[in-house]
């Protein structure tokens, strides 16, 4: 766990059996939470699925629901940590870590899209797509002002979509900041 010298390393498994399966759970169980505190959805008996798709199950509603997580990680700055490289060392690649608007809405964008086309040619629908993130230049604030602007069109494979950050007292001190994308838990 935590293979990632700093970089997003709240989320960061060794892909080691049954530890990835460990690490997802726990981001589904910090979903539950944090939907409780801002939507009042209780999720219940959240579970890995042995047998992927989807990650995790839950249930809500007295209804079982399939959760499919993706973290949203910035590929290049993690290639460089790994390697040693620090953002703080480097004026150009600290620019190149920070996020903005388009750069946002384009990566969820390519995450949401990467899921629904690998799921679409099987026909497979979820309740649930989950992108969670420890970017450390990913601000809830700016997240907040950003999705008010933003209508992301729904995709066919998930009924709803939503974004995990880690925590940030800062923006709550009751649950990880939770995010809306598109469409409801139901």
């Amino acid at each position: 766990i935590n293979s990632r010298n700093g970089h997003g390393g709240v989320f960061a498994t060794a892909n080691t059996s049954g530890v990835t399966e460990l690490v997802e759970r726990g981001i589904a169980e910090e979903f539950a939470d944090a939907l409780a505190h801002t939507d009042g959805r209780l999720l219940s008996d959240v579970i890995s699925n042995s047998d992927d798709p989807p990650d995790c199950f839950a249930t809500v509603d007295d209804r079982m629901i399939g959760i499919e997580l993706v973290e949203l990680v910035d590929a290049k700055a993690l290639a460089k940590a790994k390697k040693g490289h620090s953002p703080f060392k480097n004026s150009g690649q600290f620019l190149e870590t920070q996020w903005d608007r388009n750069r946002f809405v384009d990566k969820v964008n390519a995450l949401i899209d990467a899921k629904h086309h690998k799921y679409k040619v099987k026909s497979h629908v979820f309740d649930c797509l989950l992108i969670y993130t420890a970017e450390p230049w990913l601000l809830p604030n700016d997240v907040t002002g950003w999705l008010d602007e933003t209508t992301f069109d729904p995709r066919a494979s998930f009924k709803s979509t939503y974004l995990l950050m880690s925590y940030d007292p800062g923006h709550s001190q009751q649950h990880w900041p939770l995010f809306n994308v598109y469409g409801r838990l139901e």
